[in-house]
């Protein structure tokens, strides 16, 4: 090591970390970065961090409105990062395969693609609807084969049809009962409102 290397290495202890207050010029969410400017009118600062992973494959990361407020912390002299943040406009949280954006108008969960969010107690209704209707049905064709196995008894031309609307009949009571849905369609781990 030289006396030279050696002395940039006592300067870089005694160094300090700095923090000043900065205005928000713009914003590059694809790079995790923004551009501010000192509050106290010094340089403006490019290239500020917005996280500690430079691949935005983990962490979190609070993107920052234009023109707020945020604390740049300087980590050396040419890196910095936003250690504060007075107004964000939206998050992103990423850990493993689990991903969340949340901004002033979505909340998205491992992204958007298979839609919004069913609301259950309206799910639960319309499959309650539906369920009453199917056996509503149900009920109808069972009387409707009984009665017509009935009518072709009494009339010997039609005799021949009894084993087919007994076997309508004989179908749709070996169907399986159907309960209302109330149980086991709410997730207990995720929660809306």
């Amino acid at each position: 090591m030289t006396i030279r290397d050696a002395i940039n290495e006592i300067i870089k202890k005694r160094i300090p970390i700095v923090s000043k207050p900065c205005r928000v010029l713009s914003v590059n969410e694809a790079e995790s970065t923004c551009d501010v400017e000192p509050l106290d009118k010094t340089a403006k600062i490019f290239d500020v961090l917005l996280n500690a992973d430079l691949t935005d494959e983990t962490g979190i990361v609070a993107v920052p409105a234009v023109d707020s407020v945020v604390y740049v912390t300087f980590v050396s002299p040419v890196l910095a990062f936003v250690s504060l943040s007075a107004v964000i406009d939206k998050v992103f949280i990423k850990i493993k395969d689990i991903s969340l954006e949340v901004d002033k108008d979505l909340i998205k969960l491992n992204g958007d693609s298979d839609g919004g969010l069913t609301i259950t107690p309206t799910l639960r209704t319309e499959l309650n609807k539906t369920t009453a209707r199917i056996t509503a049905l149900e009920v109808l064709i069972a009387a409707l084969g009984a009665s017509q196995a009935s009518v072709a008894g009494s009339i010997p031309l039609f005799a021949p049809l009894i084993p087919a609307w007994s076997a309508v009949s004989a179908g749709v009571a070996a169907l399986p009962p159907q309960g209302l849905y109330n149980t086991n369609i709410e997730s207990t781990k995720v929660k809306q409102g």
